[in-house]
């Protein structure tokens, strides 16, 4: 009996060890159709009141060292006119959620320049 107790339990940190395996895959697969190379006609692509690939773009626009050495008037004819500026800063509406007339959660890129318009920084903001 206790060897019947044993094997069953074996059996199912066994088959457990392999549903955690392909859940891990699974997961890779989703990420790389989560992320896309930045494309200046789908990032200006708009579905109602939201943009249907900047947030699959983003990643690739945050890290590419390109964008990071562009003058704010060629980061302006790149990505467009920014849905809001302060000072330094550029934003650009990534993805909303809302209730109605009301946004829930609001998640933008931001980029800072410097004085003489070249790019500080870029990041996500939440």
């Amino acid at each position: 009996m206790k060897k019947q107790i044993v094997a069953a339990l074996l059996l199912i940190v066994c088959f457990a060890c392999k549903q955690e395996s392909d859940n891990s895959e699974k997961k890779s697969d989703v990420k790389t159709e989560q992320h896309m190379a930045f494309d200046k006609v789908k990032w200006g692509v708009k579905n109602d009141a939201a943009y249907a690939y900047r947030d699959k773009m983003l990643y690739d626009l945050i890290e590419n060292r390109k964008v990071r050495q562009l003058k704010k008037e060629e980061i302006v004819a790149l990505l467009g006119e920014p849905d809001r500026t302060d000072s330094l800063f550029l934003f650009y509406t990534i993805l909303q959620k809302r209730m109605f007339l009301f946004p829930l959660h609001t998640k933008s890129m931001v980029i800072k320049l410097k004085e003489n318009d070249s790019v500080e920084w870029i990041k996500m903001h939440e």
